[in-house]
């Protein structure tokens, strides 16, 4: 009786032992798909937390050139400039100018790497340049 018992149980256990053996496989399995989603997850988070970084340190760029150069710009000649277009000795179109000439010298001066950054997140790097010269002359002229 023990003896049929004890077959039973071994033929019970080489019934099961292949199914138990596959579903540990199949949860190992799982657990490491899941383990390769949370590694991409995380690796694509640091790629953008790079990327994020870099885009904020092109900005502050963009940012520090257009206020040194509107300042430089403004120290030069642009004051002088208004006043005489003022007074209808120069056209308007002088002061103008102005913004291209530092449109100009900050596209010599911010990185390429910066540049390709800022047009990639904002479309269009002359429109970006641009607001940011706008925004240092009202500020130089806020003072």
């Amino acid at each position: 009786m023990n003896e049929t018992i004890v077959n039973e149980l071994l033929k019970l256990v080489n019934d099961i032992l292949p199914l138990l053996i596959s579903l540990i496989s199949a949860f190992l399995l799982y657990v490491l798909f899941l383990i390769k989603k949370r590694v991409q997850v995380e690796t694509a988070k640091i790629s953008n937390d790079e990327q994020r970084k870099l885009l904020e340190n092109a900005i502050d760029d963009a940012f520090n050139l257009a206020n040194q150069t509107v300042a430089a710009i403004e120290q030069q000649a642009a004051s002088a400039i208004r006043e005489a277009v003022k007074d209808g000795k120069i056209e308007r179109e002088e002061l103008l100018k102005l913004s291209d000439q530092a449109l100009s010298e900050i596209k010599a001066k911010l990185s390429p790497e910066a540049q390709k950054l800022i047009s990639e997140n904002f479309a269009d790097l002359d429109a970006y340049l641009k607001n940011e010269i706008e925004a240092a002359v009202l500020q130089i002229k806020g003072k």
